[in-house]
């Protein structure tokens, strides 16, 4: 466990909204590597950016600097290229110092600026984020976005119907027996025992009739299930595919390559899969793979993305980053699909080639995303960041008063669901005091990723 400790204290000595600062740094402990910390002057304070807010009167601290945040105690993380973040774990926290108001005031919200929407649902129909500085989604093209949103342990039975976030009505339909919903890599996913699947229309004319666009493919795994070394019956699993039925057949897969077929170095249990404009004869396909290991238990995000059609380049990613190598295609039909064709999660359409697993926000854009697009969908999902708030009758808080989130309770801030930016003004509720303080929670996957703070904001009223 990394500890570091440095204290200070900002003085807010105002009323009716005219601030003065004063205050005291006194020093940081060097957890960022490399940096240096100038003290700054007392007339200017610690954080040199509290002040009124001349519209509402408010008292507003921000914490934006390294001089800020070096101010509090790192556990298991650090202020490393303006930014709070981990440090090879995957939880640690943050403790910021005690922020000093001069006088008892109510501190009224919470404000805070993430990388990215950690833990929340993608943009709904088609919507963009903005105001995040690390990444913001953009889910133009979007045709199919299944969250798999329901109670942890509750059965799906057969028939039933699962939301499309798209704003496509692309409304998923389970098949078969023994799905349910299952703890995912945030929130609920679908567990697919391998005699069900979730059916997705696919008919001549609709939007999943991809033609010859660019197209992305997404989706969580969480698996076990071994791959073995032979193709049909026994050979690949499939977590995401679309076939027509009859000749010259339109066939994509996404899932779990066999050994045999397999144009990449690794362990048997990668990402592999074909996409064919014919099927028959393989004249008019492209096989793909990784070389990661994807069933291991562990939630994994996988991604295939097809830019051009006659001219195509396919790349695959595991869990944000680019794994196996780029396959050059030369499609010469288009990926049309007949009428009463479907897209099948955990399955091949139809329910052949089925896979035993837990499949999350499963993606179809019509568009070719970017390698940082595939890498802000997989860390969104990936690591959460939480804050949460107390006051203090002393600048050494005295009896550690519990630190509360919303309502005043047990719980924590975090970005909410729905926003299409960082949260400004979370309502606290706390007892009036004097001083203030907050503390921040990170937590990970794996320690290849991490959440990152770049800003807090409170603000009180006189």
């Amino acid at each position: 466990m990394r500890i570091s400790r440095s204290g200070a204290v900002a003085a807010w000595l105002g009323l009716s909204g005219l601030v003065a600062c004063s205050g005291a740094f006194t020093g940081a402990s060097g957890n960022d590597a490399g940096g240096t910390v100038t003290e700054p002057s007392a007339t200017a304070g610690p954080d040199g950016s509290v002040g009124p807010d001349g519209a509402s009167g408010r008292l507003r601290l921000v914490d934006d600097t390294a001089e800020h945040f070096r101010g509090g105690t790192f556990v298991d993380a650090a202020y490393l290229e303006g930014r709070v973040r981990l440090v090879d774990r995957t939880r640690g926290r943050f403790v910021s110092r005690v922020h000093d108001a001069g006088r008892i005031v109510r501190f009224v919200s919470l404000g805070f600026v993430p990388g990215a929407a950690y833990r929340k649902h993608l943009p709904r129909d088609g919507g963009r984020e903005t105001g995040y500085p690390r990444f913001a989604a953009d889910m133009t093209g979007a045709e199919v976005v299944l969250d798999f949103d329901g109670a942890v342990g509750q059965s799906i039975a057969a028939g039933a119907r699962l939301a499309d976030g798209s704003g496509k009505a692309h409304v998923g339909t389970a098949k078969g027996s023994g799905a349910s919903y299952a703890a995912g890599p945030w929130g609920s996913a679908l567990r697919d025992g391998g005699s069900a699947y979730v059916s997705v229309a696919a008919g001549s004319g609709a939007a999943l009739d991809l033609a010859s666009d660019d197209v992305t493919w997404a989706l969580w795994v969480k698996t076990q299930q071994a791959c073995p070394a032979t193709n049909p019956p026994s050979g690949n699993r499939v977590y995401l595919g679309l076939e027509e039925g009859g000749a010259d057949r339109t066939h994509l897969w996404l899932g779990c390559s066999v050994t045999t077929t397999a144009t990449c170095a690794g362990p048997a249990g990668r990402l592999g899969g074909s996409w064919c404009g014919k099927r028959e004869g393989n004249d008019d396909c492209a096989n793909y793979c990784g070389a990661a290991a994807i069933n291991d238990g562990a939630w994994h995000h996988l991604a295939v993305v097809k830019r051009g059609h006659g001219q195509a380049r396919l790349r695959t990613f595991v869990d944000g980053v680019l794994d196996g190598p780029e396959v050059s295609a030369a499609f010469v039909a288009p990926f049309s699909v007949a009428a009463g064709s479907e897209l099948a999660v955990g399955a091949l359409s139809g329910g052949s080639f089925q896979s035993e697993g837990d499949f999350d926000e499963v993606l179809a854009f019509r568009r070719a995303l970017g390698d940082d697009e595939i890498r802000g969908i997989y860390t969104r999902s990936a690591v959460g960041l939480s804050l949460r708030v107390r006051t203090c009758a002393d600048a050494a808080c005295s009896g550690d008063p519990p630190f509360v989130g919303p309502g005043g309770g047990a719980g924590a801030f975090v970005d909410p669901d729905g926003a299409a930016g960082p949260p400004s003004s979370l309502a606290l509720t706390l007892p009036p005091a004097r001083y203030v303080q907050y503390e921040v929670t990170l937590d990970a996957l794996t320690t290849r990723v991490s959440p990152e703070l770049f800003s807090v904001v409170i603000e009180a009223e006189p």
